[in-house]
C-alpha cells in the first residue's frame, strides 16, 4: 500500500452512498469510540426525553467529516448508511442502537457543550492520545525490545508530525476605534452586534516567523504510520511558533509511547537545542532536514551554482539570457549531483521532485582525526556542513564520512549520549572513527561547548544525504494527512466555525476518523 491516506473522493457535499455507508459502518465499529464515554455523558448528561446515547451522538460528528456537515451526514445516513451502521455496532459491542437517525440539533448540541469545556476537551484530547498509542501498539508498533539503529531509522519506532493551517472562518476584523468598520468591525454586513461572525483566535503572519504566511489556526498533528494505515494521536492548536505546541505534545508522546519511541519525523522545526533536548532527555533522534544557515561569511549556495552555469555557457561559447539561466542552473545542478562533484564549504546540493534544491548549510569544525593503524598516515580535517561530517582540504569538501553504526547510551546521570561509528575515507582507503556526542538538556547549556562538541550538535545521524534519510523523510504522508483535514471541512480549507474550539474539536474527528479508516483495513486484512 502507498504511503497515503486512502479516503474516498467526495462529490459534492455528500460522499457518494455506497463510500459514506462503508466509512459510516468502520467509524461505529471502531473499539476506540466507547473510550470516551464517560467523559461525554458527563458533559451532556442522559435524560429519559433523550433517546440517543452520546456515543452515537459522537460518532455521527465524526460522520459528518466525511459529509462536509451535520446535516448533510443525517441525511445521508437516513437514505442509506445507518441500518449498515447499527449493524456494525452491533457485532462489535454487542448493543443495537436506535432505529432513528439523531437529527443535526441533538448531535451539534453535543458538540456545542464539548467545546464550550476546556476542561473536556482537554480529557478527550488526552484519551485521545492514549487510544491511538494502544491501536498502534496492538499493529506490533513501538516495540520496546526491537532492536533500533539511529543510521537506519526503523518507521516502526517512528512518530510523524506536522502542521496545517485551518483557515479562519471570515475575514471580519475587529476596529478597536470604530471609524471604518460596522459594529467596531470591518468587513462585515452584520445587522446588530451579536450577529457578527468574528474569529478572535488566529494567528498573526506578520509575527510568526514561518514559510506559511496564512491566518487562521495553526493545527500541529502527530500520527504514524503501520501496515494498515495512519493511526493519529491527535492535534493541537497553536498561534506562534509551531515548536512551542509540538514541544509539550512530544513530551506527552513520550510519556505514553515509552522506550519503543524512538525516531521523530517532524521537518525543520525540532532544531537546535530543541534536538539536542530529545536527545538528551528521551534517547530519540530528530530525522529531518537542517535549517539553511545566512549568508555572513560564505557565498550562497544558488550565487555559486548561477556562476558555475555561467562558465559553462561561457565554454562553450553560449550567451546566457534571464529566460534561459535557470533551466542551465537546473542542469548544472543535476550534472553536479550525479556526478558527485566537489563543492565549497556551506555549499549544498540535493535533487528534489522539482529538480534541485540549492541549501546555504551550516559549518562547524570538527578537527583532525588520526587512524589506529600502523600503515595510516593519514590525520585529515573534519567539518560539519549541513548535519553531514566532510573530509576537508583547503575549504573543498572531497569526501563524506559515512555512519556505519550509532546508538544511545543512557549516563549516570538519567540523560543519554549518542555514540557513532563512522568511516573515514582516506587515499590508503579508509578508516573507522568513532564519535560520542553529549546533546544538552537546554538553551543555555549548549552554549558551553568544545569545538567538536559544537560540530557533533550540528551533525544529525542520518544526514540528508544518507540512504537511511530517505527511507525515514515520509514528507509524503504529513502532506496527505494536511490534505484530508483540508478537504474534510464543509468548505475547502476554511473552519466551520469562528470558534477556535469548535475547530479544535473538528480536528479530532479528522484523527478518530482516520484511526477508524484504519481499524477497518486491518480487520478486512485479518490482524484481528
Amino acid at each position: 500500500m502507498p504511503r497515503s491516506i486512502r479516503t474516498k473522493h467526495l462529490s459534492g457535499h455528500i460522499a457518494r452512498p455506497d463510500d459514506f455507508t462503508d466509512h459510516m459502518a468502520g467509524v461505529f465499529a471502531w473499539p476506540g469510540i466507547v473510550e470516551f464515554d464517560d467523559i461525554l455523558d458527563e458533559v451532556y448528561p442522559m435524560r429519559a426525553s433523550r433517546k440517543w446515547p452520546n456515543r452515537q451522538l459522537w460518532a455521527m460528528k465524526v460522520c459528518a467529516r466525511l459529509a462536509r456537515g451535520t446535516v448533510n451526514a443525517a441525511r445521508a445516513a437516513d437514505r442509506a448508511g445507518w441500518d449498515a451502521a447499527r449493524q456494525a455496532h452491533f457485532d462489535t459491542f454487542g448493543e443495537w442502537l436506535p432505529v432513528e437517525v439523531p437529527s443535526a440539533q441533538v448531535t451539534d448540541e453535543l458538540y456545542r457543550r464539548v467545546a464550550a469545556d476546556a476542561d473536556a476537551l482537554q480529557e478527550m484530547q488526552a484519551r485521545r492520545l492514549e487510544v491511538a498509542v494502544a491501536q498502534a501498539k496492538l499493529y506490533g508498533w513501538f516495540d520496546p525490545a526491537k532492536p533500533w539503529d539511529y543510521t537506519d531509522p526503523d518507521e516502526s519506532l517512528t512518530v510523524i508530525g506536522d502542521g496545517t493551517i485551518i483557515d479562519e472562518y471570515s475575514r471580519i476584523r475587529f476596529d478597536p476605534a470604530g471609524q471604518v468598520g460596522r459594529w467596531g468591525y470591518q468587513h462585515t454586513r452584520a445587522s446588530a452586534p451579536h450577529r457578527v461572525r468574528y474569529q478572535q483566535m488566529r494567528r498573526n503572519p506578520t509575527k510568526v516567523p514561518d514559510h506559511k504566511g496564512k491566518d487562521g489556526i495553526n493545527f500541529i498533528s502527530f500520527y504514524t504510520w503501520t501496515p494498515f494505515g495512519t493511526v493519529g494521536f491527535g492535534s493541537v492548536a497553536e498561534l506562534g511558533a509551531e515548536i512551542d505546541g509540538a514541544q509539550p505534545f512530544i513530551d506527552a508522546l513520550v510519556a505514553e509511547i515509552g522506550e519503543g519511541f524512538r525516531f521523530l519525523d517532524y521537518d525543520r522545526v525540532v532544531t537546535g537545542w530543541r534536538r539536542h533536548r530529545l536527545m538528551a532527555l528521551y534517547g530519540v533522534s530528530a530525522v529531518n532536514r537542517e535549517n539553511a544557515a545566512s549568508s555572513v561569511d560564505h557565498e550562497r549556495a544558488r550565487d555559486y551554482l548561477e556562476r558555475q552555469a555561467r562558465q559553462i555557457a561561457a565554454t562553450a561559447g553560449l550567451t546566457v539570457e534571464k529566460a534561459t539561466l535557470e533551466a542551465l542552473m537546473r542542469t548544472t545542478a543535476r550534472t553536479l549531483i550525479e556526478q558527485d562533484a566537489p563543492l565549497p564549504l556551506g555549499i549544498n546540493l540535493y535533487a528534489t521532485t522539482a529538480g534541485y534544491d540549492a541549501v546555504n548549510g551550516k559549518r562547524y569544525p570538527y578537527g583532525t582525526v588520526t587512524a589506529d593503524a600502523a600503515d595510516h598516515a593519514c590525520e585529515p580535517e573534519l567539518w560539519a556542513d549541513d548535519g553531514a561530517l566532510w573530509v576537508v582540504e583547503n575549504g573543498i569538501k572531497t569526501a563524506r564520512c559515512t555512519p556505519r553504526r550509532s546508538t544511545a547510551e543512557r549516563l549516570a546521570d538519567g540523560s543519554f549520549a549518542q555514540h557513532t561509528d563512522w568511516h573515514v575515507p582516506c587515499p590508503h582507503g579508509g578508516f573507522d572513527h568513532h564519535s560520542v556526542w553529549y546533546p544538552q538538556r537546554t538553551q543555555r547549556d549548549s552554549r558551553r561547548r568544545d569545538r567538536r562538541q559544537r560540530a557533533l550538535d550540528n551533525i544529525r545521524v542520518p544526514s540528508r544525504r544518507d540512504p537511511g534519510f530517505k527511507a525515514a523523510n515520509q514528507r509524503n504522508l504529513s502532506e496527505s494527512v494536511n490534505q484530508t483535514a483540508q478537504t474534510t471541512t464543509q468548505h475547502h480549507g476554511r473552519a466551520s466555525s469562528p470558534d477556535g474550539m469548535v475547530q479544535t474539536l473538528d480536528m479530532l474527528c479528522v484523527h478518530h476518523m482516520i484511526d477508524a479508516e484504519t481499524h477497518q483495513r486491518a480487520v478486512r486484512a485479518g490482524a484481528y
